[in-house]
């Protein structure tokens, strides 16, 4: 992503991201090294049902974090209150079960040193309690599972409530039911993935468990591989087939035609891509943005053809999305005219509003306004644009990224400064 650019605000990038992607990637990574490292070799427990890590929606929302607990109780064979407060007479466990009821019903979430310390605080409880009929004495393999299922409830938890308040409930609805499906096609997939490494490694004679266990994750990156680069040559195959050319929706009789040739989990998310094909109103953010990248280049360009410029981005409704270029040809018409100060405000302001927006560009904005800041004596944004660079492996001339002291970054400071 840091090399690609986007003609949507920072909120819709997000939202085309987890239309089309980043949902897609996140369960492709949790499956394929959970294969790769055989978690399920490892002691672990977790809850049956697969979506466990997933938002319920019914009468009210149930999240992944309450889930989990719920979950915590029923290995346990207790109820929330006797789990958190055993006895019914300490303090701290009376604070953990009024802790956990806040996590359930309010937009309350829980730190995860928060989260630990109510687990760790309540199965010590447990293991102290004078009643025996709620006294538990819990293995440390249980409560290490219960604290990896915790941390990815937590963790979903956060998530689900961000989308949710960016995007509201049905979308975050929406988005859950698409995981779900997706999650259960690759589920469906990778039991017959295992089952061919399982035979393809039967007669081997291995000399340990060690050896036994670099063979089945060399063999399972071997086929991930292998499948990434399916998936690319099947993705250019897709792209030129005649349903996909089409503008309008897939039909039902297309859709069957490509289950014939590739796989579900693939197709489900090529299909979602498509429904973000250019349209005019792109067509025209595009054509503005060739004309703006053109009109920086030009040595010669002249305020009329800037205001010009601006004026057609405003009055097609892409002054959000090109206020960077703008500001960026203001601030090389003024570096051209060596004024120097106001340069340096016009690419601080082009850099502000492009960080999300612009892809390879990136590049050629980011050294103008390091020259901006050295020009200017703008010592502390000139560092701190050094280390953003540095961060999202843009290069900056005289720097590189090659050494991260303070002394390498002053010397580009200077070089920047005289030329």
């Amino acid at each position: 992503m840091k090399q690609e650019g986007t003609y949507l605000s920072k909120e819709a990038t997000v939202k085309w991201m987890l239309d089309c992607w980043l949902p897609d990637l996140f369960i492709k990574s949790a499956q394929k090294y959970s294969l790769m490292f055989s978690l399920d070799k490892e002691g672990l427990d977790y809850p049956t049902n697969n979506d466990w890590w997933l938002p319920h929606f019914g009468e009210r929302v149930v999240t992944p974090l309450e889930r989990a607990w719920r979950w915590v109780y029923e290995q346990v064979n207790t109820t929330q209150t006797r789990f958190h407060n055993p006895d019914g007479i300490d303090p701290r466990g009376a604070q953990n079960s009024e802790n956990a009821s806040n996590w359930f019903h309010t937009d309350q979430l829980p730190s995860w040193s928060g989260l630990q310390s109510n687990l760790n605080t309540s199965v010590e409880l447990l293991a102290d309690c004078r009643n025996k009929k709620y006294q538990r004495e819990l293995a440390p393999e249980l409560i290490n599972s219960f604290r990896v299922v915790l941390f990815f409830a937590r963790m979903s938890t956060d998530i689900f409530r961000r989308i949710t308040d960016a995007y509201g409930t049905g979308y975050a609805k929406k988005l859950t039911q698409q995981v779900k499906a997706q999650n259960r096609r690759l589920t469906k997939f990778h039991r017959k993935v295992k089952i061919d490494l399982e035979a393809r490694l039967a007669n081997v004679a291995f000399k340990d468990e060690n050896h036994a266990r670099r063979s089945w994750r060399d063999e399972a990156s071997a086929f991930w591989s292998n499948y990434s680069t399916k998936l690319i040559r099947d993705s250019q195959v897709m792209q030129e087939m005649e349903c996909f050319q089409a503008e309008e929706p897939l039909s039902i009789t297309d859709a069957k035609k490509l289950l014939t040739q590739f796989d579900p989990f693939f197709i489900s998310m090529t299909i979602r891509q498509k429904r973000y094909a250019p349209d005019n109103s792109q067509l025209t953010f595009l054509t503005l943005y060739m004309q703006g990248l053109e009109l920086q280049k030009r040595r010669d360009l002249t305020a009329s053809e800037l205001e010009n410029y601006q004026a057609l981005v405003v009055e097609n409704g892409f002054d959000d999305e090109l206020r960077w270029l703008v500001e960026w040809l203001l601030a090389t018409r003024c570096s051209r005219s060596d004024e120097h100060n106001a340069a340096y405000e016009h690419y601080k302001r082009a850099f502000e509003f492009s960080k999300y927006q612009i892809g390879k560009e990136k590049y050629l904005l980011v050294n103008d306004f390091a020259a901006a800041c050295a020009k200017n004596n703008k010592w502390r944004e000139f560092k701190k644009l050094i280390s953003w660079a540095n961060h999202n492996a843009i290069p900056v001339r005289w720097h590189r990224g090659f050494d991260d002291s303070e002394e390498a970054v002053r010397m580009a400071f200077e070089i920047f400064k005289r030329t």
